[in-house]
């Protein structure tokens, strides 16, 4: 944790249950003291966030409850809360779990730039993200022998028909889709597919998907250290440190 200064406000996109974030803490924590430590999660979940804070305090018990805040916001607008709670403090925001990788480049390009301006100018951010390998191994880890990734894009889509109250919605998804992944190799991203097997009426009023028809369920982008520092570029931020960990 070298890299968050003294006296900075760490903050979290979506924690989780925490599991991560206590081992930062613990370091800063030995580094800075626990009086000299804050910390925000920011996620649309409650609950998650009663949990995180939960665990982080079991774990931590030297670290008081004021010390650990949440905010039940969406990322943006969390952003702004936690600057308007430490309007004088340097934020340093934590994005693990690569979950940029499941934007565009524009949209993470215009989404780190709200980042930073709703953080100010002295802010910093620790950002997680998978970086490109071999197509066939990217392949692999998409479609794996388990089946686990196709189960979890079907399930997906089983849970849009039940949203739709389609007649269909409670069929054996492996009936109705054909599960693909594409490794695009031009836009260095990993592409998940579901092509209908038969035709499905009225998914919505008056939209239907025909037989053949081919879903983009999901995307999710691999970076290298160019495409990186374009991304810091682009968003008006400085890529001060990179660290490779494969």
């Amino acid at each position: 944790m070298r890299y968050v200064a003294p006296g900075a406000a760490l903050l979290e996109l979506g924690l989780g249950d925490a599991t991560k974030t206590i081992y930062l803490l613990r370091g800063l924590i030995d580094r800075d003291g626990a009086d000299n430590v804050n910390f925000i999660g920011i996620d649309v979940s409650g609950e998650a966030l009663r949990l995180a804070k939960r665990n982080i305090l079991l774990a931590i018990p030297e670290l008081s409850a004021n010390k650990v805040r949440m905010i039940e916001m969406e990322y943006l607008d969390g952003l702004q809360e936690a600057k308007a709670l430490y309007p004088d403090t340097p934020l340093f925001a934590l994005w693990l779990g690569s979950s940029i990788g499941t934007f565009s480049q524009e949209e993470s390009v215009h989404f780190l730039r709200q980042v930073g301006e709703a953080m100010g100018a002295d802010c910093f951010i620790l950002l997680c993200t998978d970086l490109w390998k071999q197509q066939s191994a990217l392949q692999k880890a998409y479609d794996d022998s388990k089946g686990i990734t196709r189960q979890f894009i079907m399930n997906g889509m089983s849970n849009v028909l039940r949203y739709c109250k389609h007649a269909l919605s409670h069929e054996d998804p492996e009936s109705l889709w054909q599960y693909e992944v594409v490794v695009n190799d031009s836009m260095h991203q990993v592409e998940m597919w579901l092509t209908a097997k038969k035709q499905i009426s009225n998914v919505i009023s008056g939209v239907d998907i025909r037989q053949g028809e081919k879903l983009l369920m999901e995307i999710s982008r691999k970076f290298t250290q160019d495409s990186l520092r374009s991304l810091a570029f682009g968003s008006g931020l400085t890529m001060q440190v990179s660290i490779s960990l494969r």
